[in-house]
């Protein structure tokens, strides 16, 4: 795939740490042209539920090594 901007490093701390917890569930409910970046991210509030959110967005933010599964 040919994007023209490319897709952030998902494992990599220092960028992570840049991103809040509720930006991760905002860009996961609404897409990713709702937080400015790329429109080809679709919204997924209508397909997933809030627990499902939740849980992705840490699913997310467990590549860079912050969460544990307890939390």
């Amino acid at each position: 795939v040919n994007l023209e901007q490319k897709p952030p490093d998902f494992t990599d701390a220092e960028y992570m740490k840049l991103l809040t917890h509720e930006y991760l569930v905002q860009a996961i409910l609404t897409g990713g042209q709702a937080v400015n970046k790329s429109p080809l991210m679709p919204a997924w509030g209508h397909t997933l539920t809030p627990d499902d959110v939740e849980r992705l967005a840490k699913y997310v933010r467990n590549f860079a090594g912050e969460y544990q599964d307890d939390q």
